[in-house]
């Protein structure tokens, strides 16, 4: 996918070859196994400590995405506990949250929201390895996390995040024959593919909503995947409305009327990654432009439940140009 552009100060991704020369560099520095989380946690205290340099732009640079990250949570079971793996070498994941261990911490302090549901950066993981061979679990995580070096934000994100990245993909590449050892190596690189998505900077924000109905929109999509992937057609009472309705509502973004229009553009553009990566097929029915949704959204703006109810929509507008142009 390509990053956006710099028209109207929009501040381009760094170039694809850094971002791999990183990954590189810290995966010929990796020790063997998978990060631990002391590892992870060591990686919040530095990122809350480090200072966002301002970024090069032939234009007034934009308001800076903050990149401070909270001090070292208490040790977490850093493993999808629910994942089993049959005699057929197949892996099922619990769609139930509990059963996946405790919530990994975010990039922010506070009490902040997730701006894309939580509930749906956890399927996008999910969706990667469930009912999949072993084998093609472990290639689908690994290209699940390729997809975090296009989100907006991981720029400001220090190398040790972006190492992390890279140090799980190449754990990946090899699935042990045993058993219980594909389920440890599967459990917990899935475990920290949700934790280092949750540390990306701006993955949250000040939410709208007094109460959220997340099980509601990723329990409906689930439905919408399940049909079009067995039958190619949505199920009875479906609508591609519909759809966008449920997208559009598990992204809780309410900034105010003067933000930057750089901060809508990530938000959603990250938003919509998140959508293809849990709902592929579903995502690619409405279209191939990530354009495409925010025609609803504009037409549905201050309703409740959906995102950046004060945003002004001129705004919208440029995203939506933007998105179209850079989307592939």
């Amino acid at each position: 996918m390509a990053p956006p552009g710099s028209r109207r100060g929009f501040v381009p991704l760094p170039a694809l070859q850094a971002i791999q020369a990183k990954m590189a560099q810290a995966s010929e520095s990796a020790r063997a196994g998978f990060v631990p989380n002391a590892a992870l946690q060591a990686v919040q205290a530095k990122m809350a400590q480090a200072q966002v340099r301002p970024r090069q732009s032939p234009v007034p640079a934009p308001r800076p995405i903050p990149a401070s990250h909270p001090p070292p949570a208490p040790a977490i079971q850093c493993m999808i506990k629910g994942l089993t793996i049959d005699n057929g070498g197949i892996v099922s994941v619990p769609a139930n949250n509990a059963r996946w261990g405790h919530r990994p911490p975010t990039n922010a302090k506070g009490q902040q929201s997730h701006r894309t549901a939580y509930a749906a950066i956890q399927e996008g993981v999910r969706r990667a390895i469930h009912k999949k061979d072993k084998h093609k679990a472990a290639k689908r995580l690994r290209a699940l996390l390729s997809t975090y070096g296009n989100l907006i934000g991981i720029q400001n994100a220090r190398a040790d995040l972006i190492g992390a990245i890279a140090i799980n993909r190449n754990r990946l590449k090899t699935v042990p024959a045993v058993k219980k050892d594909a389920v440890k190596l599967l459990a917990q690189a899935g475990y920290q593919a949700l934790a280092i998505r949750q540390m990306v900077p701006g993955s949250v924000g000040a939410g709208s909503r007094i109460q959220h109905l997340e099980s509601n929109h990723t329990g409906a999509l689930r439905e919408y995947e399940k049909s079009l992937k067995d039958t190619q057609q949505l199920p009875n009472g479906g609508s591609a409305d519909d759809i966008r309705e449920h997208m559009w509502k598990l992204l809780d973004d309410n900034p105010p009327p003067s933000v930057a229009e750089t901060d809508v553009y990530r938000d959603i553009w990250n938003h919509l990654v998140a959508m293809r990566n849990a709902y592929p097929k579903t995502f690619a029915y409405l279209g191939t432009s990530g354009s495409w949704l925010i025609p609803y959204l504009r037409l549905h703006q201050g309703e409740a439940d959906f995102p950046f109810p004060r945003v002004p929509a001129a705004l919208l507008q440029n995203v939506e140009g933007d998105l179209h142009r850079n989307w592939v």
